[in-house]
């Protein structure tokens, strides 16, 4: 039996090798005495990562006609090609008629043409370096796409068919990017109805699709829009807020409106957050007016915070809200937090909402605490006894009062050149009060309560009177004794 030589010409055409995952070949097959070999004959074709040796990669079989000793074949056109990895070289090796595999095997390489001009086909570029097209034979830029039709340019998509699609739209620039086309609108979705961000005419729209200003932002119910220019004292640009305008209840037609009131000197600039009631006019949302906003905060050039002011004077400047809600004008309110020990306490404080008497009040939960008297700034405890209980008298403090050590002192954090202090020390008086006058919640340290020392020193004096009141009686008795003695004695 005669034995066949083998003499193979690949054509290695990349884009089919990439994208069609197919490989087109030619060979010449001739017997062993240079004689052509024609007829029907059965192809295994072989792919390896190696030269010799190795593991096949890829296989398949296939019968070609072989005419004048020369075949034609399709590798791929039976087992896919998809699976390769085309960063790697390969190996061809062949077998004839079931006989041992040929030697030696053949490696594929691109064809002249490929390495130099890369592939081109009907409407794609790809060349071995510089830009591609797609869509183009003519791109002008790295990666050009172009779709002569109006559907998406671009897909990425999962199983589901959910994913990007990026197409333009119309003769006006316009893009987007979602899985459908909606007027032309750059938005991101699943589908129009869900359809979340637009850029239209330089604006941006998050929920709508035609957004009327630089940013315009709607769920269907709350809104926020957006930046423009008004005149009212001054130019303005503000930021508004609300529900949805098309509700026609008022109540739903609350606003909040943030705008900058700008003006020559930086300084005086200021900052607004208002409430108020924002009409729908003309296709457009239109500012609320003088009558229908309310001064919620400002904050100015200055570093000032004005609540409830437009106008701060102070660092914190606080104006009562409606007496509504603020009958007594308790404007500043500290509370614990949930999640805590004592969540739900709370401390307010502001001005006493009475003419003429207009005192600082502090305000518990447990009710009015104290207060700062409006004529003469005087510091009062509530101590009605209608909050109190458990009421008894606090005895005899006179020898405890004289137990007790006033001294001078310096703090700490004092400098020694300064004028020491007139005080208690907190564990001397913890010795003789240990209960009502010594109190070490905070910080580890004790305190002491020096409003409870006038009360104690009332008590002394009293005790101490009433020592003095009877000495004095004694004082008296004696005196009137001695009186009768001296009588006596002159009657003698």
């Amino acid at each position: 039996m005669k034995r066949m030589l083998l003499t193979v010409l690949i054509s290695v055409l990349f884009v089919t090798a990439v994208f069609g995952q197919t490989l087109s070949i030619q060979g010449v097959l001739r017997d062993d005495t240079g004689a052509s070999v024609d007829g029907s004959k059965s192809f295994k074709f072989l792919l390896y990562t190696v030269e010799t040796g190795g593991t096949k990669v890829w296989d398949e079989d296939q019968t070609i006609n072989v005419v004048n000793g020369v075949y034609s074949a399709t590798l791929g056109a039976v087992n896919t090609l998809a699976g390769l990895n085309y960063s790697v070289s390969y190996w061809l090796g062949i077998s004839i008629e079931g006989a041992t595999e040929m030697t030696p095997r053949t490696k594929l390489t691109l064809s002249p043409y490929a390495i130099a001009g890369g592939v081109q086909g009907t409407k794609n570029v790809f060349p071995q370096s510089g830009i591609v097209g797609i869509g183009t034979l003519s791109p002008s830029a790295d990666l050009h796409i172009h779709n002569d039709a109006t559907g998406a340019a671009l897909k990425i998509t999962n199983k589901n068919g959910y994913g990007l699609h990026m197409s333009t739209w119309g003769s006006d620039n316009r893009f987007n990017f979602g899985p459908a086309i909606e007027n032309g609108h750059f938005h991101f979705g699943r589908d129009i109805a869900a359809s979340g961000w637009y850029f239209e005419s330089g604006n941006v729209g998050i929920g709508t699709s035609g957004p009327r200003s630089k940013l315009q932002i709607h769920d269907g119910t709350a809104y926020i829009s957006k930046s423009v220019g008004y005149n009212e004292t001054g130019t303005y640009t503000y930021l508004l807020m609300g529900m949805n305008q098309h509700q026609s209840d008022d109540s739903y037609n609350t606003k909040f409106l943030f705008d900058i009131e700008a003006t020559a000197a930086i300084k005086q600039s200021k900052m607004h957050l208002r409430a108020g009631k924002a009409e729908w006019a003309d296709d457009q949302y239109a500012i609320p007016d003088a009558a229908h906003k309310t001064e919620i905060m400002t904050f100015d050039g200055y570093g000032n915070v004005g609540i409830g002011t437009t106008s701060p004077q102070r660092a914190l400047h606080v104006i009562g809200g409606s007496a509504a809600y603020n009958a007594n004008s308790y404007n500043i309110r500290i509370e614990v937090p949930s999640g805590l020990s004592a969540a739900g306490f709370y401390w307010d404080f502001g001005i006493d909402n009475d003419p003429g008497d207009e005192d600082l009040i502090f305000y518990s939960k447990n009710g009015c605490e104290a207060y700062f008297d409006d004529d003469d700034g005087a510091f009062l405890h509530s101590s009605d006894r209608r909050l109190k209980k458990n009421i008894e008298p606090a005895g005899d403090l006179l020898d405890k009062v004289m137990q007790l050590q006033p001294s001078v002192y310096h703090m700490k954090s004092q400098d020694d050149s300064e004028s020491k202090n007139l005080g208690f020390i907190a564990q001397d008086v913890q010795a003789v009060f240990p209960d009502q006058m010594v109190v070490g919640e905070h910080g580890g340290m004790l305190s002491l309560k020096y409003e409870s020392f006038s009360v104690m020193a009332i008590a002394a004096i009293q005790e101490q009177q009433g020592i003095i009141e009877n000495q004095q009686k004694e004082i008296d008795d004696l005196k009137e004794r001695l009186a009768r003695i001296e009588a006596s004695l002159r009657k003698q």
